[in-house]
């Protein structure tokens, strides 16, 4: 039982690591080389301005790339690409945004499932209200992307002619290279233009501690205590495998009686383990699968999601069990070394 509580917390310790180990994106689709900044003006509609120049402006210079603008207390984004690899959404209805949405500046949006049944049906087409203004649905995607995990509720057409000039503060730019080579080209010429602004911007991998912190996400303290607690639950197997030693003290002495030497005790004792830490790990596996189902309808649903995911997966599930074998082996290996201890004890009396 003991094993298995290891086996269950050790495999939501891997999950959880494998889901929030990487940088945190604020939507799908960005590299984890993404940029994430800022835009003072003195005036708000410049912001806006300087936003549409600087998509002409990478436009020229001919490389793929994604702009967003984050929409804070909504869980949508105001977006622009370049390239549909840059944005690979697979529509269930309709279609992903063109670039004739971008040039023609059309007030247009993509939803998913859940929020098309918030909008509404006129003169044969969908849409949705935002800042008191009816946009175009186009598209529908689905609630949960395939690793089970909530997508945004909608995605804005960047160059909408409807949105409000005060939205254009914040952004999320991201080429999918390694540096910001192309803000050295493209930015100087923009704040020559408009000398009265500025533009502050610092990769998404290097947010924390930032003015941009709360773009992230962090579960790293949480994952610490569940490992933390797997591993004080662990150790407490190394006195109850010796009391499993001791137990069976009285077979193991009919087995010498009966032929068997050191080293055939020594082979039964680690594979008598052995198949109870493999057995122990598939029934952890089991209850952890069991833990994410009935989260689900908890109240504390939404936490766990964030932490665990939807369902269990491989790798966290091969991390997990991988930190308990390689754990389980060190404690194998010190009940055998108190076995011998034991023994050679045994033979001076």
């Amino acid at each position: 039982m003991i094993f298995s509580v290891v086996a269950m917390l050790f495999t939501l310790g891997g999950m959880a690591y494998m889901k929030n180990s990487g940088v945190y994106k604020p939507f799908p689709y960005l590299s984890d080389h993404s940029f994430v900044g800022s835009i003072l003006s003195s005036d708000e509609a410049n912001a806006k301005t300087l936003f549409l120049e600087f998509i002409e402006l990478e436009k020229i210079d001919g490389s793929d790339f994604t702009l967003a603008v984050p929409l804070y207390g909504m869980n949508g984004i105001v977006l622009y690409y370049s390239d549909k690899t840059m944005f690979p959404l697979e529509p269930i209805e309709g279609r992903i945004f063109t670039s004739a949405d971008f040039q023609n500046h059309t007030d247009t949006v993509l939803v998913n499932e859940k929020i098309k049944e918030n909008c509404k049906q006129e003169n044969g087409k969908l849409w949705w209200s935002y800042g008191g203004n009816d946009f175009e649905v186009i598209g529908v995607y689905e609630a949960q992307d395939e690793n089970g995990d909530k997508t945004l509720d909608f995605y804005i057409n960047l160059t909408a002619k409807s949105l409000r000039d005060d939205l254009f503060q914040e952004f999320l730019f991201d080429t999918k290279k390694q540096n910001a080579e192309i803000f050295g080209r493209i930015i100087p010429a923009l704040l020559e233009k408009y000398p009265n602004t500025s533009i502050d911007f610092l990769p998404l991998s290097e947010i924390k501690g930032s003015k941009y912190d709360h773009f992230a996400t962090n579960f790293q303290s949480m994952q610490f205590l569940l490992i933390i607690t797997a591993v004080l639950v662990l150790l407490n197997s190394i006195s109850v495998c010796i009391n499993w030693l001791v137990w069976y003290r009285k077979e193991i002495a009919v087995r010498k009686l009966c032929g068997a030497n050191h080293h055939q005790i020594q082979r039964w004792i680690i594979g008598r383990l052995a198949s109870s830490v493999i057995l122990s790990g598939v029934v952890g596996i089991v209850a952890t699968h069991f833990f994410i189902v009935i989260t689900k309808y908890l109240p504390v649903s939404e936490s766990t999601q964030l932490m665990f995911g939807n369902k269990i997966t491989l790798n966290g599930v091969f991390l997990g069990m991988g930190a308990l074998f390689l754990l389980c082996g060190t404690i194998i290996t010190i009940v055998i070394a108190w076995y011998n201890k034991s023994t050679i004890s045994e033979g001076i009396k």
